[in-house]
């Protein structure tokens, strides 16, 4: 990949120097981008005054900033952080503030420019303004709305800080483009409270043209024998040929080369006529085997090219969904109760029945959305809420009525009750259970005859034997075992585990296990921030609330143990190998432990009077929150908990904000 270093000694025009964030809290830091080299010298001017073009005049009272590039000068795509408050900027140059800079959080305007005398500008280099449009007259003559003067960052009003966050790859043209596309590629911040944004320094790349890249980096499809395209485009032409290949990377994929027809390398070409955004296609043929082998990802990049360069997207994970069922038996069918099944001390025909699927495959399957039905008249009895996961080898009993709470172990299986209907209506004299996933196709449909009563039919042996009466099967010593094998003893090893499902971004958990460390619960996902993370330098990605300093706080270890009782937010990445070309794991993922489910504990709730004046019950207010997570693996009643809050300080006044119950 080429590198593009323009030859230019000084800024001279609009967009020469663009600016790539902006923080109005705390310390009012800027960063900016230059796309030409700057000598040694030079003096840039920034200031948070409106303009007033009809009298080509800035107004009165507001603050002014000189950076001078220092010694050596700074190179074409290098991004600089100045801080008006300590008078430095990142990359050694000199700063000075006048009159008091303050960079508004209510809407405000920010220019750069040149000019021998600051109060008279003779270049304006770029503009941004955090209202949604600039007011008449506020644009200087050298600037273009939407181009150099950018109105709406991060696409609302008045935000308080904000920073391009899109490729710093491509060519000149390509990156002003995005970086004008202010509701993509820029993040903002607004709020209470200092929430300024820590810029990002890793200097812009430039490139020659022409530029070619994938047209995305994520495609979906199902696996069914057809075969699909993947499109790469001549993003930015510049009259010369350019020939790229488009290679299966097998070490970065989860498929294998037999599941898209052993593909090869193909060359996508584009001629020395082509114009930007033209585009060239290659063909993928997806093989429709019958094994279950859950979502699948292959992960393909576009190397060798003969001219120009290549950027981002410069690969492309395609998701391939199985089209065949998984492995999930139905092992245990309690359809006439004599006993209490659920463990909750009442025999109740309705409640006590049960239906035990076990995961035969070897890695986890979530199940969320999927249904369960009685025939023959399909009548629905239960959808499977989202996050449920059946571990590999596990077990998941369905009881009926989910106003019924199941109580005890049940060998760590999964725990659920039907919640389309007051009971599973199993009956007596023969029935068809089936289970359908989301799209509405039979995964597993099991008919029984009905010629026991008072106890459970099972498989002998478990999973793969038919089925017989429980009492009489190998190894029984009980009329039923929801959740265990015959014998009493558990399926698969993770005791409990729970689906991630949707987009990356921030989750609320607990830990339902005694001795669980953060390693023990996210060690599948990429982690952040603590000694034995992914990435210990990262950003914190595992979070607890401190009551008394009115922050989150990050472990120093994944090693730590996870305090049970309390909740943690946690940034889930769709990606769990940022090292690895293309997208590893994706969503739905799934985190478990097979540790001990807790047991009688105490965690301590507490109120800081933090400003001394009496705890305040301001819904803004920090003092007195506490994050508080479910400590066990069955559900808890929120009004249970804040009853015992409650009793233990009858002074107390107890609130909740959450879901679940």
């Amino acid at each position: 990949m080429a590198a593009f270093i323009p030859v230019s000694g000084s800024a001279q025009s609009a967009g020469d120097v663009a600016f790539v964030g902006f923080n109005g809290d705390r310390e009012d830091e800027i960063a900016i981008v230059s796309f030409i080299n700057l000598t040694a010298g030079t003096n840039i001017y920034f200031r948070d005054e409106e303009w007033d073009e009809s009298i080509t005049s800035f107004g009165s009272g507001e603050g002014e900033i000189t950076y001078t590039v220092p010694s050596g000068g700074i190179s074409a795509g290098d991004v600089v952080i100045i801080n008006p408050t300590t008078e430095a900027a990142s990359d050694g140059g000199t700063v000075n503030e006048t009159n008091s800079y303050n960079f508004g959080v209510s809407g405000d305007e920010l220019y750069a420019y040149l000019g021998s005398d600051k109060d008279t500008p003779t270049t304006f280099l770029f503009a941004i303004t955090t209202k949604s449009s600039w007011g008449a007259n506020e644009i200087p003559s050298d600037l273009t709305d939407g181009i150099t003067a950018l109105p709406n960052i991060g696409g609302s009003a008045n935000q308080d800080n904000g920073e391009y966050s899109g490729t710093r790859l491509g060519t000149i043209s390509q990156l002003k483009s995005l970086i004008q596309y202010v509701s993509n590629e820029w993040i903002t911040t607004n709020g209470i409270g200092d929430q300024d944004i820590e810029f990002d320094q890793t200097s812009f790349t430039l490139v020659d043209p022409p530029t070619v890249a994938f047209t995305t980096e994520t495609f979906s499809v199902d696996e069914n024998g057809t075969s699909i395209d993947l499109t790469v485009e001549l993003v930015e032409a510049s009259s010369t040929a350019v020939d790229v290949d488009v290679v299966f990377l097998s070490g970065s994929s989860t498929a294998s080369a037999g599941d898209i027809d052993s593909y090869t390398t193909q060359t996508a070409s584009f001629g020395s006529g082509a114009a930007s955004g033209a585009t060239e296609t290659v063909t993928i043929t997806l093989i429709d085997d019958t094994n279950f082998e859950g979502t699948e990802r292959a992960v393909f990049r576009l190397q060798n090219n003969t001219a120009g360069s290549i950027v981002s997207p410069d690969v492309l994970t395609l998701t391939i969904n199985d089209d065949d069922a998984p492995d999930i038996v139905i092992n245990e069918i309690l359809y006439d109760p004599n006993g209490d099944a659920d463990g909750n001390g009442i025999l109740d025909i309705s409640d006590d029945e049960f239906i035990e699927f076990v995961n035969n495959e070897s890695f986890d399957i979530d199940i969320s959305g999927w249904t369960v039905y009685d025939d023959p008249i399909l009548d629905l009895r239960h959808t499977f809420p989202s996050g449920t996961v059946i571990p590999a080898n596990g077990a998941l009993v369905l009881f009926g009525d989910d106003t019924v709470n199941p109580v005890g172990g049940f060998g760590g299986a999964v725990v659920q009750s039907s919640n389309e209907s007051a009971t599973l209506s199993l009956n007596n004299g023969g029935d068809t259970i089936t289970l359908q996933d989301a799209e509405g196709n039979t995964v597993v449909s099991e008919t029984y005859s009905g010629t026991q009563s008072d106890e459970s039919i099972t498989r002998d042996p478990d999973i793969t034997g038919s089925f017989t009466d429980h009492s009489g099967a190998t190894g029984s010593s009980t009329d039923f075992s929801p959740g265990t094998k015959i014998d009493g003893t558990a399926f698969g090893s993770a005791t409990y585990a729970i689906g991630i499902r949707g987009s990356e971004g921030w989750r609320m958990i607990s830990s339902p296990t005694s001795s669980t460390t953060f390693n023990d619960l996210f060690a599948d996902i990429w982690t952040q921030g603590a000694t034995g993370s992914d990435d210990p330098g990262g950003g914190d990605t595992q979070l607890s609330w401190n009551e008394t300093t009115g922050t989150f706080t990050a472990p120093a270890s994944m090693s730590d143990p996870m305090t049970p009782g309390k909740g943690y937010i946690v940034y889930v990445f769709e990606d769990d190998e940022f090292s690895t070309p293309g997208i590893q794991g994706g969503f739905p993922k799934v985190v478990s432990t097979d540790k001990a489910e807790n047991n009688n504990f105490s965690i301590g709730i507490t109120a800081t009077d933090t400003d001394g004046g009496g705890i305040s019950t301001d819904e803004q207010s920090t003092e007195g929150f506490n994050l508080l997570g479910n400590p066990f693996g069955t559900d808890l009643s929120v009004t249970a908990l804040l009853d015992a809050l409650e009793a233990a300080d009858a002074s107390a006044e107890c609130k909740y904000s959450g879901m679940g119950s």
